[in-house]
């Protein structure tokens, strides 16, 4: 008498196929899938319409906003006509949800939208008329006292 089941290797066989199966549908469904964390920068002056500097590259003008993708310190340059220009580095902070393993759950597998924004915002400091400094002050206070001297040397003659 024939044995109609299937033979053991078929059967496992044909479970093997399944579970690959299941496996590229779910990574086909984590690629195409929208990623769940937004990243944004914000950079705001005072101000605005004043040029942004990231790395010492020009992105854009305040107010500025742009996704990025890795966390860290960036050199940014904040400048407007007329003002002094503002330079340092910003920090952007990687969550305690975006190391590993968590992040693979928040990236790949939250159902909806994280975001994680940065804002920094910068009063500029307006120039002083003729863009004179304290160096220049303290130059035109030696010259005054230097001819104010010459006067009384002439009055003495």
């Amino acid at each position: 008498m024939i044995d109609p089941s299937p033979a053991p290797e078929a059967a496992g066989r044909a479970r093997a196929a399944r579970r690959i199966a299941a496996v590229l549908t779910l990574a086909v469904l984590l690629a195409v899938a929208p990623a769940c964390v937004t990243r944004k920068m914000f950079i705001d002056s005072t101000p605005s319409g004043a040029r942004v500097m990231l790395d010492d590259t020009v992105v854009g003008t305040t107010p500025y906003e742009a996704e990025f993708i890795g966390y860290g310190q960036y050199h940014l340059q904040v400048e407007a006509e007329g003002y002094e220009p503002w330079k340092g580095r910003i920090d952007l902070v990687q969550p305690w949800w975006q190391h590993l393993p968590f992040d693979v759950f928040t990236d790949l597998l939250w159902p909806g939208e994280i975001r994680d924004d940065h804002h920094f915002s910068f009063p500029l400091i307006a120039r002083t008329p003729g863009g004179s400094t304290w160096d220049d002050a303290q130059a035109a206070y030696r010259r005054m006292r230097e001819r104010l001297s010459n006067v009384d040397a002439d009055e003495d003659e």
